[in-house]
C-alpha cells in the first residue's frame, strides 16, 4: 500500500511539473489544456526533424534540378529549405509551377497529412542556387481540414 502511495505522488508531482512547464512555456494559452497542447505540438515537431536528419544526409538531391539542403522545426512549424539550379527566369517560371502543384495536391500528400495531423504545419521555404528566394509555400491543419 505504502508503495502505492508513493508511486501516485510520484505520478502527481510529474502532472503538476508538466503542467507548470506547459504554462511558461505558452502563458497566451487561455486554458491548462491549451498549453499542454501547444507544447505537444513543438515538442512533436522537434522529435519529427531530428528523426528525418538522422535517416538521411543533408542536402539531399530529390531531383535534377531540386535538392532539400535543411528541415527544421520551431513551435509547432516543419520548415522543408529547398534549393533549385536555375536562373531568375527559370526560377519564377519554376516556382509559380511548383506553388501551383503544391496548392493541388500538398494537402492530400500522405507524408504531410501525417504530419498536419498531430497539429503541426509545413513549410516550403525555396531558393535558386543564385540566391532568389520564392514565396514560401504553407500548409495548416486547418487550411487541409485537419484540425487537430
Amino acid at each position: 500500500m505504502r508503495k502505492l502511495s508513493i508511486a501516485l505522488i510520484i505520478f502527481v508531482v510529474f502532472l503538476i511539473v508538466d503542467a507548470f512547464v506547459a504554462v511558461r512555456m505558452h502563458p497566451e494559452a487561455r486554458t491548462l489544456r491549451e498549453a499542454v497542447k501547444k507544447s505537444e505540438g513543438e515538442l512533436a515537431a522537434q522529435v519529427l526533424v531530428r528523426s528525418m536528419k538522422m535517416r538521411i544526409n543533408l542536402p539531399q538531391q530529390v531531383d535534377d534540378t531540386t535538392r532539400l539542403i535543411n528541415i527544421e522545426a520551431k513551435g509547432s512549424t516543419v520548415t522543408y529549405s529547398l534549393s533549385i539550379a536555375a536562373d531568375k527566369p527559370q526560377f519564377t517560371q519554376a516556382m509559380q509551377q511548383i506553388s501551383d502543384h503544391m496548392r493541388d495536391t500538398g494537402c492530400r500528400r500522405e507524408d504531410y497529412r501525417k504530419l498536419l495531423g498531430l497539429g503541426l504545419t509545413i513549410v516550403l521555404d525555396i531558393r535558386s542556387d543564385e540566391g532568389a528566394k520564392g514565396e514560401p509555400i504553407t500548409f495548416t491543419p486547418d487550411e487541409c481540414g485537419l484540425d487537430k
